[in-house]
């Protein structure tokens, strides 16, 4: 999908941090995997959307039902999404899952809109928040 199409949908989600049982699943999936945002290196107490999508197969009557975790840090406004066996360790192997955590925006991080699009596995993005910004610098290009 588009890049620009993706930003439309990302700046129509309802992002929110909810505090009780419901959406604790990926509240502490992505507070224990990203504590910090590897774009703006801050510690992030991460807001969420989920997406679902029906794909139809012709014939049949066949629905498979995907869902998507969009994950947006508060203080940079970028936005990760992750596939649901990622964050709920279930269906197929959720290592293989965790390899293609998509960067859907990265906010207020123009000198990285390059990534946006791009699938990198979550061990990346958890050493990409763990790089110090260097002395006298206000940001760090990850890539």
């Amino acid at each position: 999908m588009h890049a620009y199409i993706w930003l439309t949908l990302c700046s129509t989600m309802k992002f929110e941090r909810p505090t009780g049982f419901v959406g604790s699943i990926p509240r502490n999936w992505i507070d224990s995997n990203l504590p910090q945002c590897p774009f703006c290196k801050l510690p992030s107490l991460w807001e969420f959307a989920e997406e679902f999508k029906a794909i139809h197969i012709s014939g049949p009557a066949i629905t498979l039902r995907k869902k998507r975790y969009f994950f947006r840090c508060p203080n940079c406004l970028s936005i990760i999404s992750a596939s649901e066996p990622a964050v709920t360790k279930g269906g197929f192997p959720y290592q293989l899952a965790n390899k293609g955590i998509r960067i859907e925006s990265v906010g207020n991080n123009e000198k990285l809109k390059h990534l946006v699009g791009e699938k990198y596995p979550l061990v990346t993005l958890q050493e990409w928040a763990r790089l110090e910004i260097p002395e006298g610098k206000k940001e760090y290009n990850v890539v």
